[in-house]
């Protein structure tokens, strides 16, 4: 009598595996279809970002990758071409103009986030304004100082200025590093 190559109980067991195995791989194809969906949904026809819905997109993406190599950007090119870099985990320099800090319910295009430090910055060009909305807690920011922020940016936001013309400040949503 020749020896089964796999006994009943361990042809369970294989049975068992095989199937975890495949519904792993559904799952994965499924999972990273989803998450390339969502990050190649960036409206890049509207850089507006209060029409845009591009905020959604930055958040997703910090959320669920939170350590990403950033990409060094000029923040002019950035803010001339905004849709250029939808999806990209930018790092932008400057000197802090003003600083906000929001409890944690804010509500933010429509999102619930914890809390969160709305900071304003020139950036290293000297020119280019850009708003960031941080949502890492217990950093140091002081008007004045230099700072490096990583993020994503849904667009641009237009701005009364006191001449009463409409300027653009780019918009990044990320971490003060």
């Amino acid at each position: 009598m020749r020896p089964e190559p796999f006994p009943r109980m361990n042809q369970s067991y294989l049975l068992i595996v095989l199937i975890l195995l495949i519904l792993a791989a559904f799952l994965r194809t499924s999972l990273s279809s989803v998450s390339t969906s969502v990050t190649s949904n960036w409206n890049t026809q509207v850089i507006d970002v209060t029409r845009n819905h591009n905020a959604a997109l930055a958040f997703y993406l910090l959320e669920t990758n939170p350590n990403p190599a950033p990409v060094n950007a000029l923040a002019r090119n950035v803010i001339t071409s905004p849709s250029n870099y939808f999806g990209k985990y930018l790092q932008l320099s400057g000197t802090i103009q003003s600083v906000q800090t929001y409890p944690s319910q804010n509500n933010l295009p429509g999102l619930i986030i914890g809390n969160t430090t709305e900071l304003v910055m020139i950036a290293n060009d000297g020119v280019t304004v850009v708003d960031c909305l941080l949502v890492n807690e217990g950093i140091n920011l002081t008007i004045g100082s230099t700072i490096t922020i990583n993020g994503y940016t849904p667009g641009i936001r237009y701005v009364q200025n006191s001449q009463t013309a409409l300027t653009q400040e780019l918009v990044i949503i990320g971490r003060a590093v």
